[in-house]
């Protein structure tokens, strides 16, 4: 679908360690795929269990490492919605402090942009529901230690 779509050297899961952009051991990489962000051009889409990234390969065409181009958490994903008739992109709705951001995003073909959509909002409800069950652990763990604090 996207003529001008080609890279060079197959971008791999070492490139993000070599980068130093996947070092914690309870990141896991769940997806990457050959994509597009408007504004940024052609990169790579990465997805972990605890972020999702838009990559572009560093200036030196012998480098393994990538440039962070967007990071946003999975807990501050609002919506991923998908649009076009013929050219399949996915909106990627982010809150943040002062707004309500959309960015929009496309992978190399439109079953590639749906499916990684998919994978998408399927992360961040994931990511979100551990997040719940951490907090609630937190607030009852802090009301017994509270309530024993009063006998």
């Amino acid at each position: 679908m996207l003529s001008n779509f080609r890279v060079k050297k197959k971008m791999g899961k070492s490139g993000l360690y070599a980068s130093g952009i996947l070092k914690e051991k309870s990141e896991e990489l769940l997806d990457m795929k050959k994509g597009n962000f408007k504004g940024s051009g052609f990169g790579t889409l990465a997805l972990t269990n605890k972020r999702f990234l838009f990559l572009q390969r560093a200036l030196d065409s012998s480098s393994k490492g990538y440039n962070v181009r967007l990071e946003f958490s999975l807990g501050d994903i609002i919506n991923v919605t998908i649009t076009g008739l013929l050219l399949k992109k996915f909106n990627v709705q982010i809150k943040d402090n002062t707004a309500n951001n959309i960015y929009n995003f496309l992978c190399s073909s439109n079953s590639e942009t749906k499916r990684f959509a998919k994978k998408l909002v399927e992360a961040k409800d994931e990511f979100k529901e551990k997040e719940t069950k951490k907090t609630n652990t937190v607030i009852i763990g802090q009301e017994r230690k509270d309530s024993s604090n009063f006998h």
